[in-house]
């Protein structure tokens, strides 16, 4: 193996918020995308990133939550990439409730996650599966949900309403 890739980056967030967006924006920029991989397979696809000899180095991959073990499974994964000296960044996009039930209700196709109800139901469960996991404070290396105490290695984009963009 001849080193980590240059870039690795994580695209997750609500439903709805824009990561087939962001992942098709990446693609255009040279970026090479892999959409809905399970996030116990990231360390694999940094493993072959690497065997590529640099030809893929810089990669996407987008993941979300119908994994049944997303949140641990990522924290897992990103701490097993920090024990190689690769640190991902991680982008999470978020929007609005109102921005989000508008999305669905323009595809007509139902949230992941709102089962028999309505999909603000999908989008509430899905922001309280997220909620510990993406808080400002935590981190991917402690892997624990932890007080709002503490400093932020968290950025967001500044004077956005429909949506806004975190990345560590």
């Amino acid at each position: 193996m001849t080193g980590p890739p240059t870039d690795i980056v994580i695209i997750t967030g609500m439903s709805g918020a824009g990561r087939s967006t962001t992942a098709k924006s990446l693609e255009d920029l040279d970026w090479y995308v892999i959409d809905n991989l399970p996030p116990g397979l990231l360390p694999t696809m940094a493993d072959l990133a690497m065997r590529a000899d640099r030809a893929l180095s810089r990669i996407a991959a987008v993941m979300d939550v119908r994994s049944r073990a997303f949140s641990t499974d990522l924290a897992s994964s990103i701490r097993e990439l920090g024990t190689r000296g690769i640190r991902p960044r991680v982008l999470f996009l978020e929007a609005s409730d109102e921005t989000l039930v508008r999305r669905f209700e323009n595809v007509r196709r139902p949230h992941p996650l709102q089962e028999d109800g309505r999909v603000v139901d999908g989008i509430a469960a899905e922001r309280q599966l997220t909620a510990c996991r993406w808080t400002p404070t935590w981190s991917p290396t402690a892997g624990s949900c932890p007080t709002r105490a503490g400093s932020s290695r968290w950025r967001r984009s500044p004077g956005r309403t429909s949506g806004s963009v975190t990345t560590c």
